[in-house]
């Protein structure tokens, strides 16, 4: 049982269904039927009223429009656990995957599905500000990106510290916002109206950017959809740093893997086989009366 604007609503045994229709019942003057223990129906005060219950329209307004508010504020917690779920679902898959491309490939769908938006793509940049889109998300109408490189002319240099210190920008309408020529020509080109913008940074280095691109007309970014994409934005980097360590170990393990054949000293292919390949040349240039040169060293004791 909750109080909402003064009025008890009993969410947790009735749910949001006879909440929106008691809602509906009483914006029209009236209220559902209710039975009495012997079955019959017994008539409420609203339909019997206002003479009787000393209800007013005002009121039946009221309560209506208190219903409509259970049902937004029912909205918002189911969309809040949903992220929250979200989130713990990607942070338990980039502990048990190594695979990188499927990580960041589940994080853009994900996060479009959530935020209910055209595209969301991860923007991969490198040293030249150049950059290149390498996931992406994208409704089957809308163009896809996937693969697109961009010039640095769009991204100045100042931007890539203001990203590396956490910068996010979300911009509403694109056509508004006070952008350069060529960022909204870009955008423009692309059909995007809207987007959301936040940095993938990992070990204090700028990595790139997770983008949401909203192409259906201006939107108002909410604040909990900036948290939400900054915080999968902090998992993206974490798989990345993850992937990271994975390769550098793969090569360490690699060039162990060939030193194991070489000798400690000499760095020659295992020895073992080299005395081999010595005695077949020893005895095939002795069948052959060829003269034979051989050099001795000891690089131990650093004599030839």
């Amino acid at each position: 049982m909750r109080l909402l604007a003064g009025v008890f609503v009993w969410n947790a045994a009735i749910g949001p269904g006879p909440v929106a229709a008691a809602g509906a019942a009483a914006a029209r003057g009236r209220a559902p039927k209710r039975h009495c223990q012997t079955g019959a129906p017994e008539r409420s005060s609203l339909e019997r009223g206002p003479a009787c219950s000393g209800g007013t329209s005002e009121e039946a307004e009221a309560l209506s429009g208190q219903a409509a508010e259970y049902e937004r504020l029912n909205q918002e917690l189911r969309q809040q656990l949903r992220r929250e779920q979200l989130v713990i679902q990607l942070a338990q898959k980039i502990r048990d995957s190594l695979d990188l491309a499927d990580v960041l490939s589940v994080t853009v769908t994900e996060v479009r599905t959530l935020l209910q938006t055209d595209r969301v793509l991860l923007y991969r940049l490198a040293p030249d500000r150049s950059g290149q889109i390498v996931q992406e998300s994208v409704l089957p109408d809308c163009l896809s990106l996937k693969g697109d490189w961009l010039s640095d002319s769009c991204f100045p240099e100042a931007y890539v510290e203001q990203y590396r210190q956490g910068r996010v920008r979300a911009i509403e309408d694109v056509e508004q916002a006070g952008l350069s020529d060529c960022h909204r020509r870009m955008l423009a080109d692309r059909g995007v109206r809207a987007d959301l913008i936040v940095p993938v940074v990992y070990r204090e280095h700028l990595w790139g950017l997770l983008v949401a691109h909203h192409c259906r007309g201006p939107r108002q970014w909410c604040q909990h959809e900036i948290a939400l994409l900054s915080e999968l934005a902090t998992h993206a980097g974490i798989a990345i740093y993850q992937s990271e360590l994975y390769q550098q170990l793969e090569t360490a393990n690699q060039q162990l893997r060939e030193l194991a054949g070489r000798d400690a000293l000499t760095q020659l292919a295992n020895r073992a086989s080299f005395d081999r390949y010595l005695r077949q040349e020893w005895d095939r240039l002795q069948r052959s009366q060829a003269p034979l040169s051989v050099v001795l060293c000891d690089l131990g004791s650093g004599w030839v």
